[in-house]
């Protein structure tokens, strides 16, 4: 439950929240922001999406959900025009609170706030950098944060607003089935998922497959990404002789619906408890490997995951075997992933804290807005 000192009487007008996004998110995100606007929905609350006109609308089952493509027009001079047509639109939808998930859109949705009288709340995926976002004492109702570590960071950033920093898990589903090892005959398949912009960030990776498979070990992996080292990867495979074993796949949308047929998910980019491909590979229940950096305090060795050193060649092959070797263990961690996901980021807990921080920004701005009025009718009266 969220705890604030923002009022404990909460507002009771419908929350119709308006969600603003950029291009990290809709990539990054998009599995879970359908599942809060799937969510909301059930709360009968009415959101709509402020999104990048290049990515497609999320599709959902029901009424169709307001959505707004900004910039309309992508070109620099018509900053202020798009701008102005964003407002409008939001104000014919009528929101009682704007919620960003991304830094870039800060200054926008603090400007809109101000256009639009209305409460925003600001959500911080990663630590904020040197260059801190400016937020507005009158309308930045909260701030919300991804990651437990970066809530202090923020209330010492933001100290003026200690008392309205919240965290609060992404959700994910978790399937009814588990896909490691569901089937015992079939070879070991497994999943990695990363950009593809250097050869050097998947050698060490291609280095121990090659010295499994010398050992005897039967699997499989699909590298799924694309960028520019793409094709000296390809040669790479071919080099080392694992063009039967190894397959590059473009990127794959939904992903959760290819790693539900994989047995290991590697994660070779540092942990992040936001990486919604990691959240998809615990919640459908594969056996997860992954780099031992930003992993501790998120994951626990042995228990829901097998840990491995970065780069390291003899330290991911080790990670590798134990779950080849031994079937039963890499199943009892897929299914504490699982449990794991179950216990810490519930769909249903994301959408009622969101929606508890969306009713108490709407009553402390209603509240500030009261008192501010008050104050000013007070200064002007006639002595």
């Amino acid at each position: 439950m969220i705890q604030t000192s923002m009022g404990s009487k909460q507002d009771d007008r419908p929350v119709r929240p308006a969600l603003i996004v950029d291009a990290s998110t809709m990539a990054g995100l998009a599995h879970s922001l359908r599942r809060l606007l799937l969510g909301l929905r059930s709360e009968a609350c009415q959101p709509a999406l402020v999104h990048p006109p290049q990515f497609e609308v999320i599709s959902l089952p029901g009424p169709p959900t307001e959505t707004m493509p900004y910039p309309a027009y992508r070109i620099p001079l018509m900053r202020g025009y798009n701008r102005r047509l964003l407002a409008e639109q939001l104000a014919a939808f009528k929101p009682t609170v704007l919620h960003c998930f991304d830094l870039s859109r800060a200054e926008l949705t603090r400007h809109l706030a101000a256009a639009l009288g209305v409460p925003y709340i600001l959500t911080f995926s990663r630590p904020p950098g040197w260059i801190k976002p400016v937020v507005a004492p009158s309308h930045c109702a909260a701030l919300i944060a991804w990651r437990t570590a970066t809530v202090e960071r923020l209330k010492r950033r933001y100290s003026f607003m200690a008392e309205s920093i919240f965290h609060v898990n992404v959700g994910a589903f978790v399937s009814d089935k588990c896909a490691c090892f569901g089937e015992p005959d079939r070879i070991a398949s497994m999943v990695t998922v990363q950009p593809l912009h250097r050869l050097a960030d998947l050698e060490p990776v291609l280095n121990a497959l090659r010295h499994l498979t010398v050992d005897g070990h039967q699997c499989m992996l699909a590298v799924i990404g694309k960028g520019r080292a793409d094709r000296a990867l390809f040669r790479r495979i071919n080099e080392l002789g694992l063009n039967e074993i190894v397959t590059l796949v473009p990127q794959v949308r939904p992903l959760r619906n290819v790693l539900a047929g994989a047995d290991i998910f590697l994660q070779t980019q540092p942990v992040s408890p936001t990486d919604a491909n990691l959240l998809d590979a615990l919640s459908v229940g594969t056996a997860v490997a992954v780099c031992r950096r930003g992993a501790e305090g998120v994951l626990t060795e042995d228990e829901n995951a097998v840990f491995f050193q970065p780069n390291d060649e003899l330290s991911i092959y080790t990670a590798l075997r134990k779950l080849l070797v031994d079937r039963a263990f890499a199943r009892r961690l897929a299914e504490a992933g699982q449990q794991y996901i179950r216990h810490h980021h519930s769909v249903s807990r994301m959408v009622e804290e969101l929606i508890e921080i969306y009713h108490m920004a709407q009553h402390w701005y209603a509240k500030t807005t009261v008192s501010a009025a008050d104050a000013s009718s007070t200064t002007s009266a006639p002595t």
